[in-house]
């Protein structure tokens, strides 16, 4: 079923808030270094609002098996829909994050 979706980083509730008083109910989180480190602050606020998510995984940067780990557990405590990823992420990271979690639903975005 398509929603319509909003996107943000995960930051703090104010967001969150934001996108659920605008009529969300699904949102995407854009995400880097700073955010994954702190996946479960952003859980927690997550869990609070009624919506679906996805996670877009960040576009520069290298990230170690920590991290990695880091964005399934999100992925996985969220039961987000999607782990969107573009394509030179993907390639230096897909297998690893597979190896972490094989059901993994990916969107790869090749732009």
């Amino acid at each position: 079923m398509l929603s319509p979706a909003t996107k943000f980083a995960p930051k703090s509730a104010e967001p969150f808030q934001q996108a659920y008083d605008a009529g969300f109910r699904s949102a995407e989180f854009w995400l880097d270094g700073a955010l994954i480190e702190n996946w479960q602050s952003i859980a927690a606020v997550a869990g609070e609002f009624p919506m679906r998510y996805a996670l877009h995984f960040p576009n520069r940067g290298e990230f170690d098996q920590q991290a990695l780990q880091n964005v399934v557990s999100l992925y996985q405590a969220l039961e987000c829909s999607a782990l969107v990823i573009h394509q030179p992420m993907f390639n230096l990271y897909g297998q690893q994050l597979f190896e972490i979690d094989a059901n993994l639903r990916l969107g790869i975005e090749n732009h």
